[in-house]
């Protein structure tokens, strides 16, 4: 599934909000949509929209290995084991990295992977992906993306779009911060393929509303990642 890309703004973060503007049924502000470029390359995960490429910039993980894995993908080393006493010990590694648009660390499971270009710490998977140059990105585990308003207009454009239905709305906490975390059901009326289930937990950071969210097409299994979805959102650090 593709959705278009929305106009000319570089970046990942265009990227994920041009998701998010799809759920609620309206894109990015001051854009116009394009196409895609035809299929992904053979071993890359399904596609849901982007437009920029560019060189990897340099990601540091915090007390973590690292290795490229395809083009804006890097991924983080698993949970290592030691020998204490005769017995074995797991250290936990979670890595860290910076999403730029909204200045929080974000924490993710040792073993998953996620972009480094070119607005990286926006997209998280177990699996490798890759982002074929002027194509589209990965449709993946969890996206993360910095909203355009505050948390109560952005809340309220998702309830009142046209082109889902609100199956949940549960208001909650996440960090200690006010959330509201949503599962919604596109009815085909936007660009997600009538069906199409996403989680979406809105978190207020005060001066920015960020989203983190799942999307799972119609019959694909339930993988469990609303709980990781969550899971972030409750981990995410904002910068000094």
């Amino acid at each position: 599934m593709r959705l278009p890309v929305s106009g000319a703004r570089a970046g990942w973060t265009a990227l994920v909000v041009v998701t998010l503007g799809a759920v609620a049924g309206c894109g990015t502000s001051g854009t116009s949509g394009t196409g895609g470029t035809g299929p992904a390359a053979p071993g890359t995960k399904a596609a849901v929209g982007s437009t920029t490429s560019g060189a990897t910039p340099a990601t540091t993980w915090a007390g973590t290995t690292t290795t490229s894995t395809g083009t804006g993908t890097t991924a983080a080393s698993a949970p290592t084991t030691t020998a204490t006493g005769g017995s074995a010990t797991t250290v936990s590694t979670d890595p860290t990295c910076t999403f730029g648009p909204a200045r929080l660390r974000l924490t993710y499971p040792a073993g998953w992977h996620t972009n480094g270009a070119p607005e990286p710490c926006a997209l998280f998977d177990p699996d490798p992906f890759t982002v074929p140059e002027q194509s589209e990105a990965p449709t993946v585990a969890v996206m993360v993306a910095k909203e355009e308003s505050a948390f109560d207009p952005a809340a309220e454009r998702l309830r009142s779009s046209p082109s889902v239905r609100i199956d949940a709305e549960r208001p909650t906490t996440l960090g200690g911060r006010p959330a509201i975390c949503f599962t919604m059901i596109s009815n085909g009326m936007a660009l997600l393929e009538t069906g199409t289930r996403t989680y979406l937990c809105l978190v207020d950071f005060g001066d920015s509303a960020v989203a983190f969210q799942n999307i799972r097409l119609p019959g694909l299994p339930d993988k469990g990642y609303d709980a990781e979805v969550r899971r972030m959102a409750e981990r995410a650090t904002p910068l000094p």
